[in-house]
């Protein structure tokens, strides 16, 4: 009986020495319940142990997510560290715990460690990375939805097709462009209707999937520069910039032989782009119809009464006729001067005035240069024609035949 009273108080001794209460045990445990009424009593969610863990620590290591939604709900620190410099976070990453990892994440732990190349190999770790990297992109957006550059849109859409946050990420979308289309909505004006497609009309245009094996990243547009990284086959990348046939992503540039676009319009934005669209499209057919201009004839003053009294006998010497009345008591001219029309002022039409289409001088441009194709005459044209949306698809069968070469082949 002696021995286990020893026993007992050493043990008691021994959590007292390491500093682990009773809402650590119970943290470890995953005793929910105990954990509240512990928390009910006045236990502190952030005492630390020997080791500096809080209870938070330790329920994210056993991956236990109804305690560590308790423990931060009744205000446990999320940005603590143990002695060794672990967080709670790293120890929900470093045990595959992928759903505390997300809470910890969205209750606002920051990602203070890197991730290690040989871990993350894993499935569970790369899926939290890949979280990690979609909820920063998303907090961006979140934090300011009105002032963050389309492309960032543009840039999660690709990335992240089928998010964690796709719908939060659609309101906002939706709330920016419903702004934007409230202030053209009664516009008449062609430019101004224009000016808002072009800014949504490339959103979900930009996505490309490599198509190689293996596709290296450079640090520069170029064959002969660095290799920063690689991606593999099926891979999605978000092209920030399309020079030349390099695409610029997250990760550096790599060749757009070896990637193929896909089109994914947003489902979000496609009701105002078909709106304004069809806008546009019947102002520029009212534009097209004819056009009469009128052009008023010159009219002829009528001559005063006194010069009227001209004696015959002048105009015979002269060798005029007299203007003689018609039935009705007009005066017509006399033989041999032109009768001036007495119709409805005169129209002529502009209508059948042909205006050449851009894509199709263009496209025949390309056509004679393709008759006999340089790496000089394409890079021109694609300088020339590249930052005009209207010619996307020209300028791309350009960069079809200069890709080959400018690789030589």
């Amino acid at each position: 009986m002696k021995q286990k009273w020893i026993a007992f108080i050493l043990i008691i001794l021994f959590w007292c020495v390491s500093g682990c209460t009773d809402l650590h045990r119970a943290s470890s445990h995953g005793d929910y319940e105990l954990v509240r009424e512990l928390i009910g009593s006045g236990a502190q969610v952030n005492q630390r142990d020997a080791e500096g863990r809080t209870p938070l620590m330790i329920a994210a290591a056993e991956n236990d997510l109804q305690v560590v939604e308790a423990l931060i709900f009744n205000g446990a620190d999320v940005h603590l560290k143990d002695n060794s410099g672990k967080s709670a976070l790293w120890r929900a990453y470093d045990n595959d715990g992928f759903e505390v990892f997300r809470k910890l994440l969205e209750s606002g732990a920051r990602i203070d460690f890197s991730f290690d190349s040989k871990s993350a190999a894993t499935v569970p770790k790369m899926k939290m990375i890949r979280l990690a990297r979609e909820y920063t992109l998303f907090k961006r957006i979140q934090n300011a939805p009105a002032d963050v550059p389309l492309s960032a849109f543009d840039a999660y859409f690709t990335a992240y097709p089928n998010g964690v946050y796709r719908n939060q990420v659609e309101n906002q979308l939706k709330k920016r462009i419903e702004g934007d289309f409230r202030s053209i909505r009664y516009s008449n004006s062609i430019k101004e209707l224009e000016s808002f497609l072009n800014r949504y009309r490339e959103l979900g245009r930009n996505q490309y999937v490599v198509t190689a094996n293996t596709l290296n990243v450079r640090a520069r547009s170029s064959i002969d520069s660095k290799i920063v990284g690689e991606y593999k086959r099926g891979d999605r990348v978000y092209a920030k910039e399309n020079q030349f046939g390099w695409l610029r992503t997250d990760k550096g540039w790599i060749s757009g032989i070896y990637a193929k676009r896909i089109v994914e319009p947003i489902s979000v934005i496609r009701p105002y782009i078909l709106s304004v669209s069809h806008k546009v499209k019947g102002l520029k057919e009212k534009e097209s119809r004819k056009v009469k201009v009128k052009r008023p004839l010159p009219r002829t003053r009528s001559k005063p009464e006194a010069l009227e009294t001209v004696s015959a006998e002048s105009r015979r010497e002269t060798g005029e006729q007299s203007a003689k009345p018609d039935s009705s008591g007009d005066m017509k001219p006399a033989s041999g001067e032109p009768e001036q029309s007495a119709g409805p002022e005169s129209e002529f039409d502009i209508s059948n005035i042909e205006i050449e289409n851009p894509v199709a001088s263009a496209q025949k441009e390309l056509d004679k240069i393709l008759e006999n194709p340089t790496q000089e005459k394409l890079k021109a044209f694609i300088k020339k024609y590249g930052k005009d949306p209207e010619l996307h698809s020209v300028v791309n069968k350009a960069r079809d035949h200069y890709f080959p070469l400018l690789m030589g082949e």
